[in-house]
C-alpha cells in the first residue's frame, strides 16, 4: 500500500474524530492564517487627562453656566470681604472716607479677581482666558457692592463717621439687593465671555 495514501487516511480519521472534515479544515486554515494579530492600544483620550492630573487642573472642556456661577459666587464673596475689610482697616488707621473706600476697593478687586481666575482655572480654562474672562465680572460685582453701600448710606442718611449705624439690618438688606443684581449681571457677562473665547 502506498505510504502517502496511508498518511492521508490517518489524517482524515484524526479529523473525523475531532468533528471536522478535510474540506472544513481547509476552509478554516486559510482564514486563521490571514487574520491580523490583535494589537492593544491606549485610548487617545488618556494622554490629556493624565497630563491634566499632573498639573492639578481638569481637562479643558466647554464651559457653561455652572462655571460662570461658581466663579462669580467666589468672586463676590472675596470681593465683599476685601471691600469691607479694607474700609475697616482705613477707618482704624484714621484715614478719610475716600481713602478707606479706595483701599477697600483695591483689596476687594484683587481678591475677587484672583478667586474668579482660580475657579476658572480649576475648570480647565487656560490662564490667559481665565484672566480675561474674570476681569469685567469682577469690576461689575465691585461696582454693584460700592453702589449699593453708597445708595443705602444716602437713603438712610448715614454719615461716613457714624460707623455703628452700618450695623442696621436695613442697610445690609439694601447692600444685599445691590449685590444680587451685580451677581446676576456679572454671571451673564462671564458666560458670554466664556462662550466667545
Amino acid at each position: 500500500m502506498d505510504p502517502d495514501m496511508v498518511r492521508q487516511q490517518e489524517e482524515a480519521e484524526a479529523m473525523s474524530r475531532m468533528g471536522r472534515t478535510p474540506a472544513a479544515q481547509s476552509a478554516i486554515a486559510p482564514r486563521v492564517a490571514n487574520d491580523d494579530p490583535i494589537v492593544l492600544r491606549a485610548d487617545q483620550r488618556d494622554g490629556p487627562v493624565l497630563a491634566s492630573h499632573a498639573t492639578g487642573f481638569a481637562q479643558h472642556r466647554p464651559q457653561g453656566w455652572g462655571a460662570a456661577l461658581r466663579a462669580c459666587f467666589l468672586c463676590q464673596l472675596m470681593a465683599a470681604a476685601g471691600l469691607v475689610g479694607g474700609i475697616m482697616m482705613g477707618v482704624k488707621l484714621g484715614l478719610i472716607p475716600e481713602q478707606s473706600l479706595a483701599i477697600g476697593a483695591g483689596i476687594g478687586f484683587l481678591l475677587g479677581w484672583q478667586a474668579a481666575v482660580v475657579s476658572l482655572r480649576r475648570r480647565g480654562l487656560p490662564f490667559a482666558r481665565a484672566i480675561r474672562a474674570a476681569f469685567m465680572p469682577t469690576a461689575i460685582i465691585l461696582i454693584a457692592l460700592i453702589g449699593g453701600m453708597a445708595a443705602a448710606s444716602l437713603r438712610m442718611d448715614i454719615a461716613a463717621r457714624t460707623i455703628p449705624d452700618y450695623a442696621s439690618s436695613g442697610y445690609w438688606l439694601s447692600v444685599s439687593v445691590a449685590a444680587l443684581i451685580g451677581f446676576i449681571l456679572a454671571s451673564a457677562k462671564m458666560r458670554r465671555s466664556l462662550r466667545r473665547d
